[in-house]
């Protein structure tokens, strides 16, 4: 015998409702067609009651079925809700940020060493170690930057989570990725620069906002992109996994 409980859907639980109402629903005639009172059937009684209690047990079992299934949801919302910081993440709303970030990834790209330094310090504030900035041989270009927001813990200070594309040398494959910046306005000409120190009161303050769902969501999103480039490209999965071995044997 098949004991898995049936849960019935709504339509069908609004269907029993209508018959029961049927059932139960005042009839109202005029006196003169009033048919003369017939005997009380128990059985009758104890069929409309069997069923009055069979209805109000679906109705219950089917909505608690029809609404747990949105418990963990709600749960894992209201969680997520709990813990967000409450700043939004906009999108590419400062176009002077998206050229920011374009032009300090192309400064990688320069072949010749003083204007690419050149080109670095009108991107980043406080650039003091320029030994660590050097030409980056394996990429050919970078595209489709896009900035992400949110505010800064300071006025005219922002976070960034710019997303662009790397294309690789020889690599027809084009890949995703994301990189944080903080990013402040200066006052008096109102431009805007990439700030490479960071106090500690601010980078608690990024690694807050960071956990927000809208950043979590969207770092999941760039994710899946990249192991869906991968995925696509022979060539491309082959070159990040040496490029990786080459990372981590540096590192021992």
């Amino acid at each position: 015998m098949d004991t898995e409980e049936k849960k019935l859907t709504r339509s069908e639980i609004e269907e029993m409702l209508k018959e029961v109402e049927e059932i139960h629903r005042p009839r109202r005639t005029v006196n003169k067609d009033r048919k003369p009172k017939k005997k009380f059937r128990l059985d009758r009684i104890i069929f409309a009651c069997v069923l009055v209690i069979l209805i109000v047990a679906a109705v219950y079992f089917g909505y608690k079925a029809f609404s747990s299934s949105g418990k963990g949801d709600a749960k894992e919302k209201s969680t997520t809700a709990g813990a967000d910081s409450g700043v939004p993440l906009k999108d590419d709303q400062y176009p002077e940020i998206t050229e920011l970030v374009s032009n300090y990834l192309d400064a990688y790209l320069i072949q010749d060493d003083e204007q690419r330094m050149d080109e670095f310090r009108k991107c980043v504030v406080d650039l003091d170690d320029l030994s660590s900035i050097q030409r980056r041989d394996y990429v050919s270009g970078y595209s489709d930057v896009e900035c992400y927001t949110k505010d800064g813990p300071y006025e005219d200070t922002f976070i960034v989570y710019a997303y662009y594309h790397i294309t690789y040398k020889n690599i027809a494959t084009s890949v995703p990725n994301i990189t944080e910046f903080y990013v402040m306005r200066q006052g008096e000409t109102r431009n805007v620069y990439i700030k490479n120190k960071i106090p500690d009161d601010v980078r608690d303050y990024i690694s807050k906002v960071s956990k927000d769902a809208d950043v979590q969501n969207l770092e999941k999103e760039v994710q899946e992109e990249y192991e869906a480039a991968r995925v696509q490209d022979a060539n491309l999965d082959k070159f990040l996994k040496d490029m990786a071995q080459l990372i981590s044997e540096k590192k021992k």
